[in-house]
């Protein structure tokens, strides 16, 4: 029969979690038992450069152009690279222009955890109308005080 996949969490399934904990308790055991030296070391705050300079190879050849290990940043997801990106890119209280509908994480994100003011823009068939957005930003432009994003994963 049918079921109902709820896809607002953003997580694995409960079959796949429970499976987890013998996992992580055979991979702790071995990493408990092997160099030592490093293992409470934080990592470099970019990302290894190792896994960058494999992951700069993989994207110039997806890309047929040059991407630099020194372009790349790791994140540990979705969510905390978007923090990131808004954090180092708008002041608390400024305004991000979004694509309606967007990410659903990032609306909490944003207006939530953030302090910002969102604006949603309706998308049409071949992204942003430009029409749309003419609407928008000489209004809030003129009230904006702090710095202004414009988000957008179209064609990504």
């Amino acid at each position: 029969g049918l079921r109902n996949i709820n896809l607002t969490i953003g997580a694995p399934g409960q079959n796949i979690l429970s499976s987890l904990p013998s996992l992580f308790l055979s991979a702790s055991s071995h990493r408990l038992t092997s160099n030592l030296g490093s293992l409470f070391q934080y990592g470099p705050e970019v990302g290894i450069k190792q896994y960058r300079v494999e992951l700069a190879k993989f994207l110039t050849r997806r890309y047929q152009d040059t991407v630099l290990e020194d372009e790349l940043v790791l994140t540990c997801g979705a969510t905390n690279g978007l923090h990131l990106a808004i954090s180092s890119l708008v002041r608390q209280g400024g305004t991000v222009f979004v694509e309606d509908p967007t990410y659903f994480i990032a609306l909490s994100l944003l207006s939530g955890d953030m302090g910002l003011r969102v604006v949603p823009i309706r998308m049409g068939r071949r992204g942003w109308t430009l029409s749309t957005l003419r609407r928008w930003w000489p209004r809030k432009l003129q009230e904006m005080l702090v710095p202004t994003l414009v988000m957008t994963d179209y064609g990504a």
